[in-house]
């Protein structure tokens, strides 16, 4: 018995090895930056930080609830949650998660992030020692897995957590491959490349185009010892089929929500270009060339050490690899080098959509492909490196080294000091290669040594240029904040939003656990960005942040507290120029942060005009479009909102206009100097007021100051802004021009909210509202009473899948102000009954329930039987 339990740890040796070597160099990485709880930074950084973490957040405290699960209204004004699901939170690791308090979050960020570099290095381990392409001493095995685990599209993904099981499982699915081309054996694959899709879609589907490309590349080298050519390819397609067809339950639900969100920006106009020249490629292969630069935009981080390039290039010029072999492989290396330069083949690895930042999401497949091929030249060398193959090998290498080197002020992200180590790294490895022979002990020990120090080298000088955010931070921000929102919570059980004046993160209403109106998910509907562009809230195509609203959205969306922080206590949060009009509400609750509660805000469900639907509110300023808006729910021409003219215009280095200011081009006198303009202005008594911006009045363009305080504008401003106006009877704005030369001035207004004819509309529209409300995300009932040519009207987002029944009778529901939901009631006291019900979600599970139940029939019983 001891023996046999020798022989298997011997056996497992190699594969715990490549486990536990990545683990234990991101480990000493993570400790030297001081990750907690090595110190009090983290590994949130960019959308680990300001996303991704608000998402594992809300797993920890929903996994397990249906309702939160399939729909919430934490997210954004209220959205389905299964594409979040299927996209950022279907690994296995996550479990981790609900094993640490929500203060120690960053931990368990940290833990799952080390199990994916040391489980990566595992099954790249396992796939050297089941594939009969490559032999390999036990010791040699750790050391390519950690090459693969530690590869440079690992470590400038790893914040991108929800990517890494592909690295997981792509050996294992190349395995799975093999096995079908050599035995006809098709487990492995159905069961790793079901469980990638399940894990991840959008990896998934990048590895079913090259797991396609990789079976032709190796059907085709052993097309000669293949008995069935057909069975073996008609293998390899039912597998794929029935592989998505139990990946069926979560796969085809997230298909229709992508094409009602982020399919809407699929790309039908390709262009047949070159993205970059691709010689630009080979400055990647050098030591830590990455940094922050990168993450937006950047060539593909392809890094795998020296040791593999040299050993991939000698694959092509190696006696011991036949002609055929080196065709078929050189042909599936220039597809994956094309991809990663020219745009139609970029696109359709990216499915169509160009990458919102992270370019070359698909280089991963390229690292292994090259650690892959040099493993199995490997194989096949001799003991040492023939002086014939070496003069081969170092003119390719010299073409990298002088291009790069002539053009290293071109590659940003490579210092003089990163090309000598690399320089270097190269130099002593050749040497390694041609001097000592591969079954030398001083060998192994120089060849162990050399390898880890490359890629543990490029670890530090690729990571070390990324700020993080401090553990502090994140948990103080928390701590406060939730402090607020538990005492609203105890204080009122009902269904409301909470607005905030400020955020950490524009997922702070998941994170959190309240109901907001911000979001950031690649899942959010353009409609809801459009509604965003339409108030004037800043979003992104991707975001929304509800933390500069008016007394107007906040009262028709449901803001019934607003949460601000007067003395400036969460430093560390961001923040819109500040909401001047809150002096409308009343203060509830102070500690570090005041609870404003707002009177005005009209409940989820509401009796509203005809008008909504009849009258197309195509108003393109914002503050025209919220009295359009406000207009409609009511029924008559209120018109809330009126334009203050401005009194006085001085110019300063700005020529002079005789045309309308608020639409005027402004363009400097001396281009060398900055330019100014200052407009004067009277607010009228007993009124709120409001700045209108255009979009072209970013942070780059201008800076804006009203009565010598600054307006924060957003950095990149992709739509009209309003901005509140302070409360002084008098008052001016500065217009400061730096950087540019001109700026139009598009509808740049002042508006003015008179009180007592704001608070007497609201009262109204209130006095129609439902009442005694039941609410678990994706079902929701309550009463109303509808008078004469009113609609059921609500701020549930339009979505099919909502289903409505008044008295118990099913009624269709409609759109309004192309974003909402409202249905046509008939007059009288109802009992209105939402719920949310997504059929596709019970079809998939069927489809997927009846496939694994054939698939386990025909392995359990028919093919036992045919044996």
């Amino acid at each position: 018995m001891f023996k046999f339990s020798q022989r298997s740890l011997k056996k497992a040796a190699p594969i715990l090895l490549s486990f536990l070597i990545p683990i234990l160099i991101m480990t000493s990485y993570f400790a030297y930056r001081n990750m907690f709880p090595f110190g009090n930074s983290s590994l949130l950084t960019v959308d680990l930080g300001q996303q991704y973490v608000d998402f594992f957040k809300y797993y920890r405290e929903n996994l397990g609830n249906w309702h939160q699960m399939i729909y919430s209204f934490s997210n954004g004004y209220g959205n389905s949650m299964l594409g979040t699901w299927s996209y950022y939170l279907m690994s296995p690791l996550n479990i981790v998660l609900l094993f640490f308090k929500a203060s120690n979050l960053n931990i368990a960020i940290l833990i799952i992030t080390l199990l994916k570099y040391g489980l990566s290095g595992a099954s790249f381990a396992y796939l050297i020692k089941k594939d009969k392409n490559i032999i390999l001493r036990n010791a040699y095995v750790p050391i390519f897995s950690s090459v693969y685990a530690l590869n440079g599209w690992m470590i400038a993904n790893q914040l991108n957590i929800m990517w890494l099981d592909g690295m997981i499982f792509l050996p294992i699915i190349i395995l799975g491959v093999n096995k079908i081309v050599e035995k006809n054996n098709c487990k492995t694959y159905i069961i790793a490349l079901s469980l990638m899709i399940i894990i991840n879609y959008y990896i998934g589907y990048m590895i079913c185009i090259f797991s396609l490309l990789y079976f032709i590349y190796y059907f085709a080298i052993k097309l000669g010892n293949i008995q069935n050519k057909l069975k073996t390819v008609a293998n390899f397609i039912i597998s794929s089929i029935v592989s998505g067809m139990l990946s069926a339950w979560i796969l085809i639900p997230t298909i229709f929500e992508i094409a009602s969100s982020k399919g809407s920006y699929t790309i039908n106009n390709i262009k047949w270009k070159f993205e970059y020249f691709p010689f630009d490629m080979f400055g990647k292969f050098f030591n830590g060339t990455f940094d922050f630069s990168q993450m937006p935009s950047g060539t593909p981080n392809i890094f795998v050490g020296c040791l593999v390039c040299i050993m991939f290039i000698a694959y092509f010029f190696s006696k011991n690899i036949n002609l055929k072999n080196k065709v078929l492989t050189l042909t599936l290396t220039l597809i994956l080098i094309l991809s990663m330069c020219f745009e139609p083949l970029d696109l359709v690895w990216h499915a169509m959509q160009f990458p919102i930042w992270y370019p070359y999401r698909f280089s991963f497949i390229f690292c292994f492909w090259m650690i892959y091929i040099a493993l199995i030249n490997w194989s096949k060398t001799p003991i040492t490196l023939p002086v014939k193959l070496f003069y081969k090998i170092s003119i390719v290498i010299l073409v990298v080294l002088v291009y790069v080197g002539v053009n290293i002020k071109k590659f940003k992200y490579l210092s003089l000091e990163k090309y000598t180590i690399s320089l270097l790294l190269v130099g002593i490895t050749i040497i390694i290669l041609i001097k000592l022979k591969k079954n030398s002990n001083l060998f192994k020990m120089l060849f162990i040594l050399i390898t880890l120090s490359d890629i543990s080298a490029n670890v530090f000088n690729s990571l070390n240029s990324i700020s993080y955010v401090s553990n502090t931070d994140y948990t103080q921000y928390n701590k406060a904040v939730n402090e607020n929102v538990n005492e609203i919570k105890n204080y009122n059980k009902g269904f409301y939003r909470i607005a905030k004046t400020f955020f950490r993160t524009k997922d702070d209403p998941l994170e959190l656990n309240y109901y907001g109106g911000s979001t950031f998910n690649s899942m959010m509907l353009p409609s809801e960005q459009q509604f965003a562009n339409n108030i004037g809230i800043p979003n992104t195509s991707g975001s929304v942040e509800y933390s500069n609203g008016t007394v107007v959205t906040d009262a028709i969306l449901g803001y019934r507290y607003i949460i601000d922080d007067p003395d400036n206590n969460l430093k560390m949060a961001q923040k819109i120029s500040k909401r001047y009009d809150l002096g409308l509400y009343k203060s509830e609750f102070l500690y570090k942060l005041q609870n404003l509660y707002n009177p005005y805000a009209v409940s989820l469900i509401f009796n509203a005009n005809k008008q909504i639907i009849s009258n197309k509110n195509q108003n393109n300023n914002p503050i025209l479009y919220q009295n359009q808006m406000l207009n409609n729910i009511y029924g008559n021409n209120i018109n809330i909102f009126k334009k203050i003219p401005f009194s006085k215009v001085k110019f300063n280095n700005i020529k002079n206009t005789d045309n309308d200011i608020s639409n005027a081009i402004l363009t400097k006198k001396n281009l060398l100097k900055n330019g100014n303009l200052r407009l004067y202005y009277t607010l009228p008594k007993n009124s709120i007021n409001y700045l209108n911006f255009s979009q072209n009045m970013n942070q780059k363009s201008c800076e804006v100051k009203i009565n010598n305080q600054n307006v924060i504008i957003p950095n990149n401003l992709q739509n009209n802004l309003v901005v509140s106006v302070p409360n002084t009877h008098k008052g001016y704005i500065d217009i400061d021009i730096k950087k540019s030369n001109n700026l139009f001035l598009q509808d740049f207004n002042l508006y003015s909210v008179n009180i007592n004819k704001f608070k007497k509309v609201m009262s109204t529209i209130k006095s129609n509202e439902a009442h005694n409300f039941i609410i678990n995300d994706d079902q929701i009932k309550a009463n109303i009473k509808v008078k004469n040519n009113n609609l059921l009207a609500t701020t549930i987002p339009y979505d099919k899948n909502w289903c409505l029944k008044v008295d118990g009778q099913s009624v269709k529901t409609i759109k309004w102000n192309d974003n909402f939901i409202a249905a046509k009631v008939a007059k009288g006291k109802h009992t209105i009954d939402f719920s949310y019900q997504n059929n596709k979600l019970l079809l998939s599970l069927i489809i997927s329930m009846i496939s694994l139940i054939i698939t386990l029939i025909y392995y359990c019983i028919i093919k036992k039987r045919l044996k």
